[in-house]
């Protein structure tokens, strides 16, 4: 099961007109096919060069000297986000799991697979495998040097050092982008797009053998896709900390990708501000009202949502045991020693760790 899909394929909410919700939460009612035709759209307009990891943005370093995912988060920080909302979506599935999904699929995409549905139509699988390759330290061929590469310049055996290559607009990855069935009501079924008959069973053992390099390949496509317009609201409030950062992803993969601003629009108005407004406001009073905010909401949904609660309850307890102690509240919200710990129940007697 595909734990944290693509923004554009978030759990569609519905208005209900029998529940007095606030003015801003009637906005809410993002569909899969609206956002999703977005999505392309952004991907239609912006070269498909654009989100490999060659720009300056992605290859600046965090204080551990790795490549970021984001300019807002440390890569570990990023991971332990996906790790939360992965587990509040199915505590019972494995993390990586996501990761090696691959399969062809019915919907006018070609292939899906990784962690947000990357697809071939799409170019995102290629965007992930140019990364895989730029990652790659090795001088023995990712599995992507297959599919990136034309048959030409696949049986030129000088080429084994295992480096990106950029010119490979003839190999099977970039001419899946073009493939006359993408995005056509042809493709009532399932297809393969040509050269990419054993793609999957390669992604997905990948994920195995070389877990770093290629989760964090889907990361860098990931946080120029899924995670962009949660990275716009924080930087609009002045939102730094992970575990405020992480609340606003959570809301995004739960309610879908306008929740996010909607809410902490809410959580300003409840906060009397924001620690971009003029007061400054403590991003831990302002992430309480957010927490406050969405618990309103999602009892106010009534189904399929208000059972959901422990996504909002987990952080709250945080924040409540901890509000007399301003340093621990900060060791919370900055994931100190890179792992954050959430209450599963009042007691605190059930609880769960999160690292990367």
């Amino acid at each position: 099961m595909k734990i944290i899909t693509l923004i554009s394929l978030a759990v569609s909410v519905e208005y209900i007109s029998a529940i007095a919700l606030k003015p801003e939460w009637k906005e809410i009612r993002v569909s899969k096919e609206a956002v999703a035709e977005s999505v392309v759209e952004l991907l239609e307009r912006d070269s498909l060069e654009t989100h490999a990891i060659d720009s300056s943005t992605l290859f600046a370093r965090d204080s551990q000297g790795s490549r970021t995912i984001t300019p807002i988060m440390s890569n570990c920080q990023y991971t332990i986000m996906l790790k939360l909302s992965s587990y509040f979506e199915d505590p019972s599935a494995d993390f990586y799991d996501q990761f090696a999904a691959c399969e062809a699929t019915s919907d006018g995409q070609g292939l899906t697979a990784g962690l947000s549905q990357f697809t071939s139509c799409s170019g995102s699988i290629l965007q992930v495998c140019r990364n895989y390759q730029t990652l790659s330290t090795s001088k023995t061929p990712t599995f992507c040097a297959t599919y990136l590469k034309s048959s030409s310049a696949r049986d030129d055996s000088s080429e084994s050092d295992g480096s990106s290559s950029t010119n490979d607009e003839n190999g099977p990855l970039y001419n899946a982008v073009h493939n006359k069935l993408c995005f056509s009501t042809e493709a009532k079924k399932a297809f393969i797009p040509a050269g990419l008959t054993n793609f999957c069973a390669d992604w997905s053992a990948a994920i195995k053998y070389d877990r770093d390099y290629f989760s964090t390949a889907q990361m860098m496509v990931h946080g120029t896709t899924a995670f962009e317009s949660v990275a716009k609201v924080a930087n609009e409030y002045n939102i730094k900390s992970p575990l405020a950062i992480s609340q606003l992803f959570d809301i995004s993969i739960q309610l879908g990708s306008g929740a996010a601003s909607l809410h902490a629009l809410g959580a300003t108005r409840m906060a009397g501000g924001s620690p971009a407004s003029r007061q400054e406001i403590d991003e831990a009073r302002w992430l309480a009202s957010l927490l406050n905010e969405r618990r309103q909401y999602l009892i106010a949904s009534k189904a399929p949502f208000d059972h959901t609660l422990l996504r909002v309850e987990a952080i709250t307890r945080l924040l409540d045991r901890s509000k007399f102690n301003k340093e621990e509240i900060h060791d919370h919200l900055w994931f100190k020693g890179n792992s954050v710990t959430i209450l599963l129940d009042d007691e605190g007697s059930s609880s769960k760790q999160f690292g990367c």
